[in-house]
């Protein structure tokens, strides 16, 4: 909860607040421009709000730009920030010396908000959430007739979706949406297909004849492919025998093969093995047989050196042959297999049937591409309408559980504060609704079932707080707002009302009013420190 505004234009310098209720004081005269407004105002800009610096644009020109710096506390932790009007756009994170040290654009500060208060299951901004109960003067938010409106232009179709999102009943709704929105994508993509030209669109009546035409197609096809098995299978049995015929010499062939490659293995083996016996091997042999006669050892290596040359000419002349050889047969097996594949290659389709079945199977793909973006289309139409159908319904369900859940706790406020039965309704019907109370138009009544639609929302829901402004208050009846005062109190959830006048509302409730406020405001002490208002000119020289 928020609990502490601190800024140096302020005449309290430190203004702090309380769980529950929390209300800036006027006067007894109702003195106006002295800061009741201005200070809920700047509430709703340190809970995210724009409005300030569009109704408050004279406190900056009479101030100068300034800062205001205010703290948060969840549990047991406190969260320091700051907002200098002179970026509206940003957001300060700050120690509690009051020191910058984190920039945050709004939507992060926000977005913070959201999660120390716990508030995601709404699945909503935080000013979606808050906006439209912060009711105060300079809003767009005090139409009772868009008495769910944040701001003027809001359509009533987003109003329901806000309090869709705020019982936390869209979840199912959701799914249904994003199916829809899916369907319709793919509904769009098609249409763009048919008005690009690139699938040719049809009627129903179209439709059958493409289906007549595509059997037909599909009929001459599967005659053509009958007539060309007969014709294939002739002239297979001619070039069957051909082939079978040339299989064998090939055969015959990759057998020579064969023996010649193993026979040249076999020769360059004996060619690797001959090697003569070194001189020093000869030497070696001596140290283990001292007694031996190398010279007879040598003179009977030469003696087979001699036979070994004549044996590798041989064998050099036999593989030079065998190479030879093998070449022709390579050169013979590869002419063969030419004579295969050119026999193969007879089966040939006359060239006018290959020029029906490309023109048939065109046709084909064409009705078939017709036939299917038709079935397509049908399709995705019928989904998008039931998903619509769906949908409708189910908001109509969801929303009408809203309205009994409202209904009755307005009833019940209107009771305890008012103490009558009759109390306004709201209602839903399509993408509109209504709330009202029945044959009563008075600017009493206006406010006052503003003030128990809150109070309404506020106690059902997970509202993190609302602001009123003492406009709401002023013509309802004393006691009611005394017994509205006591309903605000009740809440343990912060709320921030600004009322003047205290003591026309009794002992009681004026002690209470006292007792809950945060700031006390009257012509001669105003909210800030300079007073610009008329006839402030005594009040602005004692600041002097």
């Amino acid at each position: 909860m928020l609990t502490e505004i601190y800024c140096d234009k302020f005449n309290e310098k430190n203004i702090f607040f309380n769980s529950g209720l929390n209300v800036v004081l006027g006067d007894q005269e109702a003195s106006n421009s002295i800061g009741k407004s201005t200070m809920l105002m700047i509430l709703d800009l340190i809970f995210g709000g724009k409005t300030f610096f569009k109704t408050n644009t004279d406190t900056i020109k009479e101030l100068g730009h300034h800062t205001y710096y205010f703290t948060f506390h969840f549990d047991d932790e406190d969260y320091y920030f700051c907002k200098d009007t002179s970026e509206p756009k940003l957001v300060y994170k700050c120690n509690k010396n009051r020191e910058k040290i984190e920039t945050l654009e709004n939507k992060e500060y926000t977005n913070i908000l959201i999660t120390l208060y716990r508030l995601e299951n709404i699945n909503m901004t935080f000013r979606e959430i808050v906006s439209l109960v912060s009711r105060i003067w300079g809003k767009d938010n005090l139409d009772v007739h868009k008495a769910l409106a944040s701001y003027k232009e809001q359509s009533e179709s987003k109003s329901q979706n806000y309090l869709l999102r705020l019982f936390i009943k869209h979840k199912g709704l959701d799914e249904i949406s994003t199916a829809l929105s899916a369907k319709e994508k793919r509904k769009t993509a098609l249409k763009i297909i048919q008005d690009e030209n690139i699938v040719h669109k049809i009627t129903k009546k179209e439709l059958k004849n493409n289906e007549t035409q595509i059997l037909d197609v599909r009929n001459e096809l599967n005659d053509i492919a009958n007539k060309l098995s007969l014709h294939v299978n002739n002239i297979q049995e001619i070039v069957n025998e051909e082939i079978l015929e040339l299989t064998g010499q090939k055969d015959s062939l990759l057998r020579i093969k064969l023996e010649l490659n193993t026979k040249l293995k076999r020769i360059n083996s004996n060619l690797d093995k001959n090697k003569n016996i070194s001189s020093r091997e000869l030497k070696n042999l001596q140290q283990y047989f001292p007694t031996i006669s190398l010279k007879k050892i040598d003179d009977v290596e030469h003696f087979h050196q001699n036979i070994t040359k004549i044996i590798e000419s041989e064998l050099t002349n036999n593989k030079n042959e065998i190479t030879s050889y093998l070449i022709e047969i390579t050169d013979q097996i590869d002419q063969i297999d030419i004579k295969i594949n050119s026999k193969l290659t007879k089966i040939k389709t006359p060239s006018s049937i290959v020029n029906r079945i490309y023109e048939l199977t065109k046709k084909e793909t064409k009705l078939d591409e017709q036939i299917q973006f038709y079935h397509e289309q049908a399709k995705v139409t019928e989904e998008v309408k039931i998903l619509k159908t769906e949908h409708k319904t189910k908001r109509e369900e969801l929303l009408t559980e809203i309205a009994e859940i409202i209904n009755i706790k307005i009833k019940k406020l209107s009771q305890e504060i008012f103490n009558s039965d009759r109390s306004p309704i709201i209602s839903f019907s399509g993408m509109s609704y209504k709330y009202e109370l029945a044959d009563d138009t008075g600017t009493g009544t206006a406010y006052s079932i503003l003030l128990l639609l809150d109070l309404a929302l506020f106690e059902l829901t997970d509202l993190p707080f609302i602001i009123h402004d003492s406009v709401l208050f002023k013509n309802i009846n004393n006691n009611d707002v005394s017994k509205t005062i006591s309903v605000y109190n009740n809440n343990t959830k912060q709320s921030f009302i600004a009322i003047d006048e205290i003591n026309k509302y009794g002992e009681e409730t004026s002690k209470l009013l006292q007792d809950n406020s945060f700031l006390k405001l009257n012509k001669n002490k105003v909210l800030y420190i300079k007073n610009w208002s008329k006839n402030a000119t005594e009040i602005n020289q004692q600041h002097e």
